[in-house]
């Protein structure tokens, strides 16, 4: 009697699994699907997703979109070797789909803001100095001096719609919970990506920095980087829908990561000079840098983040005493410290201020920012990646005010 109570009970436990998610348990075949299946706050997850999919779909605007990145997503589900991954992937394909209408567009100052910035002389203008004569920079250029900024648009420039021809991306900003993970991945990434004691392709590495890297995170530290994020110091996001920075007709999971949690100086909001903290370098400010991160969102894409945003001259030029010559470091070197992304017409760009360590192809240095007047610093160019190679497109000098004054004097 008791045994068959207990297949009784069985056999309604699995009834209510098999309602629980978006499709027939009973036909489970993939160990990704018998996880879902066997988890109830897992299947639950699927039918919620599985609802909001739908809803989205409705939108005829974003259907194709919507449509991809789920296959994507699918994709990227489908190689997880654990539910608590399962269950990581649902969650954040679930921010996703929820605020595709609600994500602000954090790069355009307020009106308030606007008046302020009008009231106190602070304005920015871009010269198209390289790409003339192309619809993508021409239009680019008129974003950029169509928008008013409360401060040097180092970080956040325009990603929105108000120039025909641009397609305004969202933002969904991330918690110190979404990046777990992923800070100590990154934090070595930027630091040490190609050392001969760091080896990228293996597979478990990025599963040992996340649990005993130098840079994992406490709780303390989580604590301090949700009060950095809430007072604007630090920010992350990633885009909803996602991007397709690489052009190849498939949606990246794109992230950008903006202050002080790419370098620890702490204190100081993304774009502010941080030189003096590192005297012997060139012109510094605080990064905003791009990554691709997988469907999970808790594994650094190292091939293509590498592959897109790397500069093409590699690492860091320095001095080696021992050898007494030039040489260039094995660091990962993006191409620019202020990455920014946006889309136009049918492709996605990016966008950042070189350093002083040089432009594009390393032809324009400055190794002390007094020398050359900073206009490196002060150069933005655009970048499309395409067909496997990334290649520049557009540049702009950025001045103030002050400089156009002086320069309508002469």
């Amino acid at each position: 009697m008791k045994r068959a109570t207990w297949m009784v009970l069985g056999w309604l436990v699995l009834g209510f699994t098999a309602q629980a998610a978006s499709f027939d348990c009973a036909k489970a075949q993939s160990k990704v699907e018998h996880l879902i299946c066997d988890n109830a706050e897992i299947s639950k997850l699927d039918e919620e997703l599985n609802a909001a999919y739908k809803t989205e779909v409705q939108d005829k605007q974003q259907a194709d979109t919507v449509k991809q990145a789920q296959k994507q997503w699918m994709k990227e589900r489908n190689n997880c070797a654990d539910a608590e991954c399962v269950e990581r992937a649902y969650k954040a394909r679930l921010s996703t789909l929820a605020t595709m209408h609600t994500a602000p567009d954090v790069s355009v100052a307020t009106k308030e803001e606007a008046k302020d910035s009008s009231q106190n002389g602070q304005q920015y203008y871009f010269q198209l100095t390289k790409g003339k004569g192309v619809a993508v920079c021409d239009a680019y250029l008129e974003r950029l001096n169509s928008t008013e900024y409360v401060k040097p648009p180092f970080c956040d420039r325009p990603e929105n719609d108000a120039v025909k021809g641009f397609i305004k991306l969202s933002r969904v900003p991330l918690s110190p919970a979404d990046i777990r993970d992923l800070y100590p991945i990154i934090s070595d990434f930027i630091g040490m990506a190609n050392h001969k004691n760091v080896d990228w392709t293996d597979a478990n590495l990025q599963q040992r920095l996340t649990q005993t890297g130098h840079a994992k995170l406490s709780e303390d530290s989580l604590k301090s980087m949700q009060r950095d994020l809430d007072q604007g110091v630090a920010k992350m996001w990633r885009y909803a829908p996602p991007v397709d920075i690489d052009n190849d007709g498939v949606a990246d999971n794109v992230q950008v990561w903006h202050g002080y949690v790419l370098n620890g100086s702490g204190g100081r909001q993304c774009g502010a000079d941080i030189s003096d903290l590192f005297p012997s370098d060139t012109l510094l400010r605080q990064p905003q840098q791009a990554f691709v991160i997988t469907g999970s969102n808790d594994r650094l894409d190292v091939s293509k983040t590498t592959n897109i945003f790397a500069h093409p001259k590699g690492g860091y030029r320095f001095y080696s005493k021992v050898e007494k010559k030039w040489k260039v470091s094995s660091d990962f070197r993006p191409i620019g410290k202020s990455m920014g992304l946006f889309k136009y017409q049918d492709q996605y760009y990016f966008d950042t201020f070189f350093d002083g360590w040089g432009d594009f192809e390393n032809k324009r240095q400055t190794v002390n920012a007094q020398i050359k007047g900073m206009q490196i610093a002060n150069t933005l160019a655009v970048f499309l990646h395409k067909d496997g190679a990334t290649k520049q497109v557009c540049e702009y000098l950025m001045t103030d005010n002050e400089t156009q004054r002086e320069r309508g004097a002469k």
